[in-house]
Formats: structure tokens, sequence, C-alpha cells
């Protein structure tokens, strides 16, 4: 991957979440950027949109609620999750956050390609231990690979 199409943490997962519809099951879309957190559906037209609980809820979406179950705060479950590693929780909460996931578990010079200042910890200094083991690569991307398939 060249530099033009490098994911940088900032970018990971600013605007939006995919999740399941509470309707119809299909992929759905929360976002902030009306002003108002909204889910929308585009498969069966379902809408729900609330105020922001705080101004930390307006954009950007990372700052919305996501549970340690997976759940948001609409009540809707991630799409794009799943289990590997012996029963770990693996999940993004879009396509650029699992590209930014994805291109950190590949990688084989990490110190160079996700350098962090001291004292500015980044998205891949967050990762969890299991997830960035290079015993674990293989599994780990098959994973993002399933993932994929469901975009």
């Amino acid at each position: 991957m060249d530099a033009s199409q490098r994911v940088e943490p900032s970018q990971a997962y600013d605007d939006h979440i995919l999740v399941h519809c509470p309707r119809c099951d299909e992929r759905a879309i929360i976002d902030a950027a009306s002003g108002f957190v909204r889910l929308t559906c585009p498969s069966c037209g379902y809408v729900r949109e609330e105020e922001p609980k705080s101004p930390a809820d307006m954009i950007p979406a990372s700052s919305l609620a996501v549970y340690n179950d997976g759940n948001t705060e609409f009540g809707a479950k991630l799409w794009l999750e799943t289990t590997c590693c012996g029963g770990h929780r693996l999940w993004a909460l879009n396509v650029r956050h699992l590209d930014y996931i994805e291109r950190f578990v590949r990688s084989t010079d990490r110190d160079s390609e996700f350098p962090s200042l001291p004292g500015h910890r980044q998205l891949a200094d967050k990762l969890p231990p299991w997830m960035v083991s290079h015993k674990h690569r293989e599994e780990v991307t098959r994973a993002i690979d399933r993932l994929r398939l469901t975009l």
C-alpha cells in the first residue's frame, strides 16, 4: 500500500458506524453529521433520530456509544463484527476502520509504518494484544476477509 492509500488513525472511523437495522436486520448507518444522531436503513427505510446527549456526541461518530456487547446507543448491533482467535470479538465501526486494522495486522514493519510520538497514542496503540500478535496474523486476516464479504 503506497502513501496515498494510507488510512491514518484520525480518518479511521470519523464519520459513521455500520450496524444491523433493528427492523429488518440489513445494513444500516448511524451518523451524527446532521447535528442529530441518526440511524438510517436504505433497505427498509427505517429512520430513527435523536438529539445528541452532549456536544461530544456530535461529529465524529466515534464518540457515539458502542458498548462492550457490540450494541450501539440505538440498540443496533455492529455490522462488522465476528469472532476469531479463540472467541475474541473482532469488530470495526466502518470500512475505513476495518482497512486500518487490516493494514496494521498485515504490516511487517509497524514501527516505521505506524510511528507514535511519545504521549500521542494512535489507534494502532489501542488494538488488543491478541489481535496484533504475529501468531494470530493469519486468523485475524481471515476474519477480516469474512467481514469484507458482508459489505
